[in-house]
């Protein structure tokens, strides 16, 4: 790869990054400003990171304007050198590969850098040849370790002490939480790149749950997106207003004064909340990842609830042979958005239900398929009891980093 591809290729990435602004976390991941062998590049890159790690948002104005208060405009190549750089594109590949690209290129760069220095030094008769072993070992190893296969590796103190913090200073919501204090009991709430299922018989109340759990997340700060393929948005807020309106005050015909002056106080305090629905319909997982990685661009994605697995698509190059098929590819995809984007995700999937099941009876991990099964961190199955004086009962069939249990709930703040 000559110099000059090198520079359009670094040029596309900032170009990308200027005008779209939605895949600047994927960057800002893999990416220092080192590693742009233009200096210019390199001062802007490092102006982007700054506006990026203050919270704020990244395009060519708050660039430009930053850039002249550092007086660093004429140092990154002028307002031209920005303009032009607002059309410039990846055309024969996308963001992701583009920048892979070029860190592996800086990489090479920087290890050819190093072992013609052994080289130089390997000419010297004189230089002892443990020497030039050991110095040849450590420079690979640490390029190794920047490379994007070690990218995403933490060492051990780190990890250490966190975990020996949480001990300390005794915090047992150390994720979003539930909605449920015995939930939050035992899973400690949401973290970040788990997928919890939610999953029942039909008419059991898992869109109730999952408003819930929602709303929960939201009252808490945590910036919630919720996507309903299957109910429009208007039913959505209906269900939140309902949720919070006195007993039997919502559906009749009469509402006194102070009952709608009541509506009118409880609908200004979750307008306010940060809650985000997309009921498009018929969505597919591509279109769930690039919704929510525009979100978290913004600073509006922490968490997701998506209602339901079974009125989502899978991606349109996916050839279906079968719906079970379809669905274990849907909730794998869902687990590596989790992952990818590092919130938790809540997947509510409806359960089949058996010939001989009634409406009340009690779920169990085989009415899941094996396949959808192994991809979710937390399970989670819901019935109701009519015998049960509580709202219903949550069975946690399923907990990768816990217990199981059994939980009776109730819709109460």
């Amino acid at each position: 790869m000559n110099l000059q591809s090198i520079v359009n290729l670094e040029e596309a990435v900032i170009g990308h990054i200027l005008t779209q602004n939605t895949n600047l976390s994927t960057a800002i991941r893999h990416l220092q400003s080192e590693m742009f062998s233009d200096s210019r590049l390199a001062v802007i890159y490092t102006i982007i990171d700054k506006i990026h790690k203050a919270g704020e948002e990244t395009d060519i104005l708050s660039v430009k304007e930053s850039l002249l208060r550092e007086n660093l405009l004429e140092k990154a190549g002028g307002s031209s050198y920005l303009l032009r750089l607002i059309g410039t594109q990846p055309t024969e590949t996308n963001i992701k590969d583009a920048v892979r690209l070029l860190k592996n290129t800086y990489l090479k760069r920087k290890l050819t850098t190093a072992l013609s220095g052994i080289i130089t030094k390997a000419k010297d008769e004189t230089e002892p040849l443990e020497n030039l072993l050991a110095e040849a070992n450590l420079l690979t190893e640490d390029i190794a370790n920047e490379s994007l296969s070690a990218l995403h590796c933490t060492t051990m103190p780190p990890l250490m002490e966190k975990a020996v913090a949480k001990i300390e200073n005794q915090q047992p919501l150390t994720g979003i939480p539930t909605g449920f204090p015995e939930l939050d009991k035992l899973t400690s709430g949401w973290h970040p790149g788990e997928l919890i299922l939610l999953a029942a018989q039909p008419s059991t109340g898992k869109t109730t749950m999952a408003l819930h759990i929602a709303k929960t997340a939201a009252k808490a700060g945590y910036q919630t997106v919720v996507y309903s393929p299957d109910m429009p948005s208007e039913q959505l807020a209906d269900r939140w207003l309902q949720s919070e309106l006195s007993a039997g005050t919502y559906g009749r015909t009469s509402i006194s004064k102070s009952e709608m002056e009541e509506a009118y106080a409880i609908a200004r305090n979750l307008s306010e909340l940060p809650l985000y629905v997309n009921d498009c319909a018929n969505i597919d997982t591509t279109q769930i990842y690039t919704s929510a990685l525009i979100m978290q661009s913004k600073r509006k994605c922490n968490f997701i609830v998506i209602d339901s697995v079974q009125q989502c698509e899978a991606d349109t190059n996916f050839y279906r042979q079968d719906r079970e098929q379809e669905i274990e590819q849907i909730i794998r995809k869902i687990k590596a958005i989790a992952m990818e984007l590092q919130i938790p995700i809540v997947l509510v999937s409806q359960l089949k239900r058996k010939p001989e099941q009634t409406s009340v009876a009690k779920p169990s991990l085989t009415d899941l398929q094996e396949s959808v099964e192994q991809h979710a961190d937390i399970i989670m199955l819901l019935y109701r009891s009519p015998s049960a004086k509580a709202d219903g009962n949550l069975i946690i069939a399923k907990h990768r980093n816990g217990e199981t249990d059994e939980i009776p709930f109730n819709y109460h703040d």
